[in-house]
């Protein structure tokens, strides 16, 4: 898809509204320069505070909107767009902006109404034309595209980006000559813009000029030597003159710019198999299949390196990925047939055969293509697709190297050495008051509270207290530092005192929920490690037929009645659903965890760890909608890893 152009960050913002020290003028300006700097999270951080006291200000919705833009948040960014229009629908950006962020997300058809609407407003909006304009070539309407650029001339006869995408849209309807005089026009104008001389060069290689393609793509690396675009496609050409070590050598400096970048190893495959190293060739293909696990056309050409190298049994294994992938691939069915000759069996071959006749009789009645070569491929691929976004990964769960926020407790810590929780709970603050000075009970996720050190030397004063009810806060603290240096049957044994002398104590229900959790994770953990061990030497004992490993749901029977009695003492204690809902997704009941987040977000709605991981256990259940605007939703209110799981989950 297209770059977005020059971010013009508007200002209509005129007076200054003073609320008490609150200067929203200085807060707007200032969020406007963390966007121009790139500093996206802060700029955020900004518009949250100045709407908190003007909620009906539409440039910081709009502004905000740009930068979870700039992070890929584009359900964020389209949620503040919609609320900027609804405060003040006159402003032609805001709808332009919502209509790019539409299109990351390919809703084509709405952003176009976006880009209307712009127009509509404003109509002398020279993006908004060029925004229409590239719609239009996603859906192959060359004419209206060439019109909508003809406006943008019309308004700005300088506008170097209108010449570039009105070649585009000629180039596009084969128009080559004239394409390549708008392609000089856009770079007459804007010389040092590495994408015209890119374009242009693809243009040339419509034309077959493949030399002159070089030197346009050599030229935009020298103008931009990380443009892993320009190398890419100047192993194309390259390629097609035959010159497959400058091909090699173009497609590994894009490996190594983009390690990710899926086509590149799909064509650095082509190139090794054309030069007979099929195995690096299935190198590549594997590397494509990691990162996209779904590319029919790699399994295809894995299962023909398996069949060069006389590997017959993967090969049929590649096609039938394949043909699961499309039912109507009648070369897969066609190549698989000979396969299975040549394992000897004859009728699987005869069914696959005839299979990939009847395939060809309908595609041929239809005048349907069901093949595709590389170069094709390629032309599938938007712009900028392996280039600017990233590639799609496996299906999203929780379980692909995005870690939730894991449970909170009450903890221990020495004023001088930990920095106490932001987040305030008067039942915890309760527990300080008879606490020794430097020391202070706080709420924490993260076990970054009282050293181990001086967790042992703190205990050593609390090993003789009473069992009392005046020592309760010491037998707290106790049971705590027990937990902290891994005793956890002596703190379980202290909060089971606590209780039995207080049984409305919520906190002491609470931290024995977690004091249970972990050591009920250390038993399973020990029982997988048991179950997995392999012995030798002259006294091993005798082998035993392996079993198929069963998975076992953990039990947490005791944890979650402890949660739950913490929450019917103290219904508010938001922290207790969260645990709670980590549990559940523990032993694999999302929907349950799901509900126990959202009573947590009820009570505090500024709880973006409870957004985050919620937004999680929805894309685990595959309610990517949900879970993104989760994740959007968390990354607002601060939790700066929602912007990497947007990114991996929600962008595809």
């Amino acid at each position: 898809m297209k770059k977005i152009l020059n971010v013009f960050l508007i200002s209509h913002f005129s007076f200054i509204l003073a609320i008490g020290q609150l200067n929203p003028e200085y807060w707007i300006n200032s969020g406007r320069d963390k966007i121009i700097n790139k500093e996206d999270l802060s700029a955020i951080e900004y518009f949250n505070t100045i709407l908190r006291f003007v909620p009906d200000l539409d440039e910081a919705y709009y502004l905000r909107g740009i930068s979870k833009f700039d992070l890929k948040d584009y359900r964020g960014a389209i949620s503040d767009f919609t609320s900027a229009i609804k405060i003040n629908s006159i402003y032609s950006e805001y709808y332009l902006f919502r209509g790019n962020a539409k299109e990351k997300l390919l809703d084509f058809k709405s952003a176009r109404e976006d880009y209307n609407m712009a127009i509509e407003i404003r109509p002398i909006n020279k993006e908004a034309y060029i925004c229409r304009g590239l719609n239009s070539i996603l859906f192959k309407k060359y004419d209206e595209a060439i019109s909508d650029f003809n406006f943008a001339i019309e308004i700005d006869r300088f506008y170097s980006y209108a010449y570039l995408y009105r070649a585009v849209a000629k180039e596009g309807s084969t128009k080559y000559e004239e394409a390549m005089v708008d392609f000089s026009k856009a770079i007459q104008l804007s010389p040092l813009n590495s994408e015209a001389y890119v374009r242009r060069g693809r243009n040339r290689c419509d034309m077959k000029d493949f030399k002159g393609a070089i030197v346009d793509y050599t030229h935009a690396i020298q103008i931009d030597s990380v443009s892993s675009f320009a190398y890419f496609n100047r192993a194309i050409a390259k390629y097609e003159i035959q010159d497959f070590a400058g091909a090699m050598k173009d497609y590994n400096k894009v490996i190594y710019l983009d390690p990710e970048n899926s086509l590149t190893y799909y064509n650095r495959a082509e190139l090794k198999a054309k030069n007979g190293d099929f195995k690096g060739a299935i190198e590549d293909y594997n590397k494509v299949l990691q990162i996209n696990p779904k590319n029919v056309y790699t399994y295809f050409n894995r299962a023909l390196m398996w069949q060069k190298l006389e590997k017959n049994h993967k090969a049929i294994d590649d096609y039938t990925s394949a043909i699961n992938l499309n039912p109507i691939f009648a070369v897969a069915y066609f190549n698989r047939s000979i396969a299975r000759h040549s394992i000897k069996d004859e009728l699987g071959a005869e069914k696959d055969y005839s299979k990939a006749v009847e395939i060809n009789a309908e595609l041929n009645k239809s005048n349907k293509s069901n093949t595709i070569d590389s170069t094709g491929l390629a032309k599938l691929i938007e712009f900028t697709a392996d280039f600017e976004e990233g590639n799609i990964k496996a299906a999203p769960n929780i379980e692909t190297g995005i870690f939730r926020f894991s449970n909170y407790e009450v903890s221990l810590g020495f004023t001088d050495t930990v920095k106490l929780s932001k987040i305030e709970y008067s039942k915890v603050s309760e527990l300080n008051n008879e606490l020794a000075p430097g020391n202070k009970f706080t709420l924490s996720s993260q076990d970054d509270t009282i050293p181990q050190i001086k967790a042992g030397h703190l205990l050593d004063s609390l090993e003789k207290i009473s069992a009392s009810p005046k020592n309760i806060y010491k037998l707290f603290a106790r049971a705590i530092l027990k937990n902290k240096l891994e005793n956890y049957s002596g703190a379980l044994d202290d909060y089971n005192l606590i209780i039995g002398m207080k049984p409305d104590n919520s906190l002491a229900y609470f931290n024995r929920a977690n004091t249970r959790y972990v050591m009920e994770s250390i038993v399973n953990t020990l029982n997988d490690y048991n179950n997995n061990i392999i012995y030798i030497g002259n006294n091993a004992p005798a082998a035993q037929p392996v079993k198929p490993k069963k998975i076992t749901t953990p039990n947490y029977d005791n944890e979650v009645n402890d949660y739950n009695k913490s929450i019917a003492l103290d219904p508010g204690f938001y922290y207790a659903y969260f645990n709670l809902a980590n549990l559940k997704i523990e032993t694999r009941d999302f929907l349950g965890a799901i509900l126990n987040f959202s009573k947590a977000i009820d009570i505090n709605p500024k709880f973006g760890e409870a957004y985050y991981n919620r937004g999680l256990a929805y894309l685990y259940v595959k309610q990517t909608d949900e879970g993104c605007i989760d994740l959007s939703k968390a990354g607002e209110l601060n939790i700066q890893r929602a912007y990497e799981a947007i990114k991996k989950y929600c962008n595809q």
